[in-house]
């Protein structure tokens, strides 16, 4: 998969576990988050644990489907202490239509210096 290349190709993996790159389970995908102009995914919202679900940021870029599962190139234990998001950010189904689901600039900024990705230019 590489780079995603468009929000059905991602809609299409909420429910798919993750994993990192030594196959260690981090969750599952919860939430696409697109860029709302050009609706390309920027994040994946991954959501970890059975009873107390905490929900994770991770970037789009870089992910590889292997078999029923997603690979992402980060380690668990970063993940695991990536940036949160909630109810607020969680905005519609898959991202399609009106009800696209955004993350607040603030929340993109912390998880893109986390992940060490360089910070987009503001629009």
């Amino acid at each position: 998969m590489g780079n995603a290349t468009s929000i059905e190709e991602l809609g299409g993996l909420v429910g798919v576990d993750v994993v990192d790159p030594l196959g260690r389970s981090i969750g599952s995908v919860e939430e696409v988050f697109a860029d709302p102009d050009t609706r390309r995914p920027e994040w994946i919202g991954v959501v970890r644990g059975l009873v107390r679900h905490r929900r994770v940021i991770v970037p789009a870029q870089g992910l590889e489907r292997t078999g029923g599962l997603l690979q992402v190139p980060w380690t668990r234990e970063r993940v695991r202490r990536a940036p949160q998001y909630g109810a607020a950010d969680r905005g519609g189904i898959l991202g399609f239509g009106s009800y696209s689901p955004v993350l607040a600039a603030d929340k993109q900024q912390a998880a893109a210096a986390h992940y060490g990705l360089e910070p987009e230019a503001p629009r």
